[in-house]
């Protein structure tokens, strides 16, 4: 009896999913970091990824990135904003959150989500993580 044959992803047609991969937005094929030249960390600065094919295909599909607001001249001038440090670990969190899922989009403390568990209110940091015993 044969084995199914494993699926292949990227322009290398190779099964290997043990490395970062992104996907493309609109053919929804995945590709190899390292075969596209991108970084796992400049990924995370892109919000919608389209592969070189589609984009031959569709010159007008162009890879968007998170909008950055301009600041003005006499914004830029001025002194950085004190930071409150109550606020730095919400700070954290909202760059963790994708904005979309559930959890993303609830507007009240839940308790059970890794994000809720980790507040100090619930038990601290990392509180998730800890084992029981």
């Amino acid at each position: 009896m044969e084995t199914p044959a494993a699926p292949v992803y990227c322009v290398c047609r190779r099964p290997d999913i043990n490395c970062f991969m992104i996907g493309c937005d609109s053919c929804t094929e995945w590709f190899h970091g390292t075969c596209i030249g991108i970084s796992e960390k400049t990924a995370k600065a892109i919000r919608v990824w389209y592969c070189p094919s589609c984009r031959d295909q569709d010159p007008s599909l162009e890879i968007k990135y998170p909008e950055r607001e301009e600041r003005s001249e006499d914004e830029s001038s001025s002194p950085p904003p004190k930071i409150d440090r109550r606020r730095v670990s919400q700070i954290k969190r909202s760059a963790r959150m994708c904005g979309e899922c559930d959890a993303c989009l609830r507007t009240e403390d839940c308790a059970q989500c890794d994000f809720c568990k980790d507040m100090k209110k619930f038990g601290g940091p990392t509180k998730s993580d800890r084992s029981v015993g």
